[in-house]
């Protein structure tokens, strides 16, 4: 009982009086990227917002990318996208249609049978 109790002190002293060091990590530089991000679901609309990448060290507010030609294309029909602030394009012409990994009210990895057949019923008759 004694060598447990002398194992947890020494234990218990090493997470109370661990070192702590600062180490300097070296993070290359690279370009700077452009970053597009499309959002459509089954609701009326399409948004895609556009954004620069920023060095590794620096804040975490990202420049949004102005005067961009935006174009979605859906069934072969290009729809142009407006820019309704800096950064972020909408068109109310599109909307999405639920398939089989989509699912209302969020995306999951279980099977989503009701969805599936959903999905199903528009393509097999």
């Amino acid at each position: 009982m004694r060598l447990v109790k002398t194992i947890f002190f020494f234990s218990a002293s090493l997470v109370f009086y661990s070192c702590e060091k600062v180490i300097d990590i070296k993070v290359k530089e690279s370009d700077i990227k452009y970053v597009i991000e499309g959002i459509i679901t089954t609701e009326p609309g399409c948004k895609v917002y556009i954004t620069r990448t920023k060095p590794f060290n620096e804040d975490n507010d990202f420049s949004n990318v102005s005067g961009a030609t935006v174009k979605v294309k859906d069934n072969n029909i290009e729809h142009m996208l407006t820019e309704l602030s800096p950064g972020v394009y909408e068109t109310a012409l599109i909307n999405g249609d639920i398939a089989f990994r989509q699912h209302k009210g969020g995306h999951t990895t279980a099977p989503n049978w009701e969805t599936f057949l959903e999905f199903a019923d528009r393509y097999f008759k």
